[in-house]
């Protein structure tokens, strides 16, 4: 969508795509801040490259015990998942529904939510998908390619409201 244009920040072309990004240092700052072969997380636009040369100050540091995968998606996932939760107004004991459940941005949502005690339906596609979910704090997971949502919340959660 950014690329083509169709998102909230136009870009300014020729462009990659990607918000956010990790990476290893090839060549550190002047000041020495940031070294060369260090792990770092950063986010700009255009990250979909192999190289990109950007101010040290924007490069942070990654914890060694942290996956690349994850730091790669430490800063848009979660802002626009809490930005969500926050602006839906639920409450305690009210019910949000997420689809695509297992994605990066699903997970941070279904925890944050869970966080503030709001009750917490998702969709998947794969039946393994469920019990990770579950394990987050998902309260019913429907697999969207085998069962019919509409039917299975109903059934399930017969007093769910859904806004």
């Amino acid at each position: 969508m950014f690329v083509r244009g169709m998102y909230g920040i136009t870009p300014k072309l020729p462009s990659s795509a990607g918000f956010e990004a990790c990476g290893v240092v090839e060549t550190g700052d002047e000041d020495g801040k940031v070294k060369s072969g260090t792990r770092v997380m950063f986010t700009a636009i255009g990250t979909w490259k192999e190289y990109l040369c950007l101010p040290a100050a924007t490069a942070i540091p990654v914890p060694d015990g942290m996956p690349d995968e994850v730091a790669c998606q430490a800063f848009v996932n979660p802002m626009t998942a809490y930005g969500m939760i926050e602006k839906s107004g639920l409450k305690a004991g009210e019910w949000l529904l997420i689809t695509a459940g297992a994605s990066a941005f699903g997970k941070f949502a279904i925890q944050m939510a869970k966080a503030k005690g709001i009750k917490v339906a998702a969709t998947v596609r794969h039946d393994e998908q469920k019990a990770v979910l579950e394990k987050l704090g998902a309260d019913l997971v429907v697999n969207s390619d085998t069962e019919k949502i509409q039917k299975v919340i109903p059934e399930k959660k017969p007093t769910a409201a859904f806004r």
